[in-house]
Formats: structure tokens, sequence, C-alpha cells
């Protein structure tokens, strides 16, 4: 009887151990929900700067020129390489100054800095074709030119060659993203956070939405909210400093801040000013784009490498720099004035088109010369980017989410397979195919020329791939390697499984042992 009772408690025993192991090993399971392994595969082989449609360039000519419309549309896409359809409309009314014989390309240009565009809503191209004194291309602020020609001077199939090169070097110049001296890098979303600094000698303060906001920055921000996700806030920092002493002693009737003193002090001192709070969670935040009106109380110069004086300068990863002051003697008060909001935004401005590899100032880098024929550009006064210059944006980023698209997915799946001991939760795996998905309808919806669904969805795309991978329990739970599990769990297992594994080791010897004793008898 007690021998039964002994074997009963130790297959009790042995069963609550076996339990105990089936339960550990059950906690010790690595669940991994299947990536779109095959949807990266193909999404990674997608050119995505090839998916769009083509370029149409419409162009209408004015009467003296109409019977020859055809032949020099014919000309021109042969010239642009059949990559841009060119096709002929009827003629259209323009802008007089652009249309009149008579007048200069300058004044057509500077009429032209006067209209308003609407934002980017097509994929289409308008050239007017006049007859003028003089042979020059000058380009809008929207998507329409004027090509101005003095007949003979030089000759039609010249007129093409030259007018495709121009617009090949303007309209349809291929912008690339991924330069190594960039302000930030190019993400889908970012904060503009707008800081008023003054010095501590006055109090500085700034109506942000009516003074600076809708009169100089709004319609920009409009149309970079086509390219990217853009939160804007704004505060105030009574006290800071571009670098030099903010003890009234050291302080002159004019400072001068130059190269070595910005290097030097302006990222410590900015580590005084109050820190923005954070409005999301922490998976993936956009970049912090810092945008600094500086007020002082007293005039600041800054001055460049060669001495020359400056208003604005530019941080890698912080933002841009702008002085707020205008010599008008208003300065003398602490509330920022029409003219400082003017100059800072023109400031900030700037700097933002650099960010996005454009010409800080200009649309076009200079009058340029092809063949006889002049390139003019009207400024972007008051939208900061021109309509074209965002239709040949709208193509660079797309391209690039796109592609960092397809290399965070890659980098995904191949971080999971170099750790076999990580957890794949099924929520990664939604983002995953989802952010897939997302990319491919956005290159379909390129296909198909709809500009803004597909940056819409390039945009989703790649903030989805970035919150997968930054995901903490893609790194963080990781399991330890097994030599780490037996450190972990023998010590605590090893006190029941030793007695009980030599208890029912002596049971099983005594059982053998009786049983090879019926057998001898």
């Amino acid at each position: 009887m007690a021998s039964k009772l002994r074997i009963f408690a130790l297959l009790y025993y042995l069963a609550v151990a076996v339990f105990g192991l089936l339960i550990a090993a059950w906690l010790s399971s690595i669940h991994r929900t299947p990536l779109p392994r095959e949807e990266i595969d193909a999404l990674a082989q997608v050119a995505a700067v090839k998916a769009w449609s083509k370029g149409t360039v419409q162009l209408s000519a004015d009467g003296t020129l109409e019977a020859e419309a055809q032949r020099f549309a014919s000309a021109l896409s042969q010239a642009l390489g059949g990559e841009i359809v060119v096709t002929v409309a009827p003629a259209s009314a323009g802008e007089p100054a652009c249309t009149n014989k008579d007048s200069s390309p300058e004044s057509c240009a500077e009429a032209l800095e006067a209209s308003a565009d609407v934002a980017l809503v097509r994929h289409k191209f308008e050239l007017m074709w006049v007859a003028a004194d003089s042979t020059a291309l000058v380009l809008g602020t929207g998507r329409r030119a004027y090509l101005r020609w003095q007949r003979g001077k030089p000759t039609l199939e010249e007129l093409a060659s030259s007018t495709a090169k121009l617009l090949q070097d303007s309209w349809f110049r291929k912008v690339s993203l991924d330069g190594g001296a960039s302000l930030f890098e190019i993400t889908p979303a970012y904060v503009f956070s707008f800081l008023l600094v003054g010095d501590c000698g006055a109090r500085v303060s700034w109506s942000f939405f009516d003074v600076v906001l809708l009169p100089y920055l709004s319609r920009l921000l409009e149309k970079l909210k086509v390219l990217f996700d853009i939160e804007v806030n704004s505060q105030v920092v009574m006290c800071g400093s571009l670098g030099n002493s903010l003890e009234p002693k050291d302080q002159d009737s004019q400072s001068v801040v130059d190269t070595s003193m910005l290097q030097a002090d302006f990222m410590r001192r900015t580590g005084e000013w109050p820190p923005d709070a954070l409005t999301r969670d922490a998976r993936w935040l956009p970049p912090l784009v810092r945008l600094v009106a500086f007020k002082p109380s007293t005039p600041v110069v800054l001055a460049d490498d060669k001495g020359e004086a400056q208003y604005s300068f530019a941080v890698q990863g912080f933002g841009a720099v702008a002085i707020a002051h205008c010599d008008t003697g208003a300065n003398a008060s602490g509330e920022v004035t029409d003219c400082e909001a003017q100059r800072v935004a023109s400031g900030w401005i700037s700097s933002l088109r650099s960010w996005l590899s454009l010409p800080a100032n200009e649309s076009v880098t200079g009058a340029g010369i092809g063949d006889g024929v002049s390139l003019l550009a009207a400024r972007p006064r008051m939208d900061g980017i021109s309509d074209w210059e965002l239709q040949m944006l709208a193509r660079a980023v797309h391209g690039h989410f796109v592609q960092r698209t397809a290399e965070t997915l890659r980098s995904l799946v191949e971080l999971v397979d170099s750790l076999p001991d990580v957890v794949v939760r099924e929520e990664i795996g939604a983002m995953a195919f989802k952010a897939a998905a997302k990319a491919q309808a956005s290159t379909d919806a390129a296909a198909a020329g709809d500009v803004q669904l597909a940056l819409a969805e390039a945009r989703e795309a790649l903030i989805l791939a970035l919150t997968a991978i930054h995901d903490d329990s893609v790194v963080s739970q990781l399991y330890f390697s097994w030599e780490f599990k037996y450190a972990v769990y023998l010590p605590i297992s090893m006190p029941i499984l030793v007695p009980l594994s030599a208890s029912v080791g002596r049971h099983l010897r005594s059982m053998l042992l009786a049983c090879l004793r019926r057998v001898k008898r």
C-alpha cells in the first residue's frame, strides 16, 4: 500500500513538473506574425520616378504664328526626347504685358510676379507662343510660360531645340533630395515651431497669426502641405542669444556676431530655451524645425566668413534664424512690426527653399541663354514656391518616399530574420502589409496623374513603415539566447527537478529489480 502511495505521489509531482515545463515553454514561445515579403520585393522593383504619367505641354500660338504651331509642336516634342507630350490648343487670353509685341521680357516677368495661381491640382503646362521684337522664354509662377519669338532669330528648329533645353532645366528639371548637407532629412511630416526670441533687454511680443503667418507664410505652408504633413506652433522666449554675452556690461551699442561665435555658443545657449511638449506617441516623431525670429533690443549685425553682413542663417538639424530688425526706428518697441515680420519671413523662406534643393532667392539660377533664347522666371513673391517648382518637387518627394518605404520595410524583414528570438506582433505585421499596399497605391495614383493622392498615399506608407520599425516591441522584446535562458531558469528548476528525478530513478530501479526477481523465480 505504501509502495502504491509512493508511486502516486511521484506521478503527481512528475505531472506538476511536466505541466510547469509546458507553461514555461508556452511563455517563452516566440510569436512571429508573417511579413509582406513578396509585396516588399515587388515594391523594391518599382521605379517611382518612371511611374509618373508623361507630362503634357499645351502649346497655343497667337494669330501670326498659328499656321506654324503644329510644326513647332512636333519639333519641340522631338527635342524633348518624347518624354513630354506636346499638344496644340486654341489661343487663349494671356497677360497683356507678355503678349504685347513691343513689351520687354523683363516687364513680362514683373507682371507675372504680381499674378496669383492656384495650388497644385493638375499635371499639365501651358506654353503661349507669341511674336515679339526679342526672343525669350518667360516662366510664370504657375504652370504657364510665354515664349516670345523674333521671327528668324533663331530659326524655328533652333527655337524648338533651345526651348527644350531651357524647359528641361526649369519645368522638367529632376531634383535630387539625397544631398549630404541638407537642413533636415526629407520625411513625410514635420513640426514647424516658430519662436520669437528676445535678448532680455526688453519684453518682446508678436501677433504671429495676424502679422507673420497670414500675410507672408500661409500660402507657402499651403503648398508645402501638398508634399508633407505639417503642424505649426509658436511661442515667445524672452531671454536668448546668438552667441554674444547677455551681461549688460558686455553689450555694445551695436554688437557683431560672426561665424566663430555662432559655432561656439549658439547651440549651447538654445539649450536654455523652453522645450517643446510631445503631442503624440513616441514611436516615430516628425522632426522639429525651429524657425526663429531674433529681436534684439540693440542692433545686432551678423557677419559671415567674408565679413559681409547677413540677416539670417540656417543650422543643420536645428532650423533657421532671422534677425527681426528694420532701420525705421520702430524696433524700440517690443512688438514685431510688419517690416520686421516681412524680413524674417523672407529669411525663413530662403532657408526652406535651399533645404528643398531650390535656389534660395530665384526660381532659376540666372537668366539662362540657350542659342539666342534668354530665360527669365517670375519670382514667387506671394507663394515662396512657384507652382511649377512644386510640381517638380512633387515628383522627387514621391519617388523618395516610395523608395524609403521599400528600404524601411526591407530593413524590418532583415532585422527580423537576423534575430530569430524577436517577437513580431500582429500589429507590426498589419502595419507592414498596409504600408506596402499604400506604397503600391501611391505608384498607381502617380501613373494615373493624380498628384495629391499619390503624395498622400506615399506619406502614409512611409509613416507606417517608420512606425513599424521604430516600435518598441521590435527590439525591446528580444528574448535571451539559450545560454542566458538556462542561466535564469536552471537555478529555479534544479531544486525541484533534481530530487524528483532522483526519486523517480530510484523507484524505477527498485521496480526493475523486483521484476527481475519474479522472472528468476
